[in-house]
Order: structure tokens, then sequence, then C-alpha cells
């Protein structure tokens, strides 16, 4: 169920334009399980899923992973328009 929540809000939200469609449907896909966990009188901790002991060093955490992810993203770009990746297709192929 929390499958098709997800894969129904990732196809809905790309054909209705809506930015980072795989942001909502994971946020919907979230939502369900949730739910799901509710009906079932469960909780997230039970499942070993708790939330973190200092909210500031898990945010600190997420913007830096955030950051990594955005300089390997410039970097593979950098590359790109220097020529890089082409020459490594290159010498790739020959061997």
């Amino acid at each position: 169920m929390v499958a098709a929540a997800f894969v129904l809000t990732h196809i809905l939200a790309r054909k209705f334009g809506v930015p980072g469609p795989g942001t909502w449907a994971v946020l919907c896909a979230l939502a369900v399980a949730s739910w799901s966990l509710r009906r079932a009188g469960m909780r997230w901790d039970e499942l070993g899923m708790r939330a973190p002991e200092n909210w500031w060093i898990a945010l600190a955490w997420v913007a830096a992973l955030y950051a990594a992810a955005a300089l390997a993203k410039g970097a593979h770009g950098l590359a790109d328009s220097l020529g890089l990746i082409a020459i490594y297709a290159r010498i790739a192929r020959v061997t």
C-alpha cells in the first residue's frame, strides 16, 4: 500500500507538472505508512525510528549532506564542461 502510494503520487505529480515529484511521493508514502502504523496500534519508535536526541546536530548533518550533494553535482558539471568526461569515455572504450 505504501509503495502504491509512492508510485501513484510520483506519476500524478509528474503528470500535473508539480515541482519535485519525488519529494512529494516520499512525503505521501510516509503519511500512508504512518496512517497504517496508527491503524495497527503501533508507532515508529517501536520499529526503531526514534526522534534524534539533538535536533541541531541532525539539521547540521542534513545541511552538510545537502551541500556535499550540491558540490558533487557541480563538480560533475565542471568536469563535463572541461571535457573530462568525454576524455574518460574515450579511454574507457579503448581499454
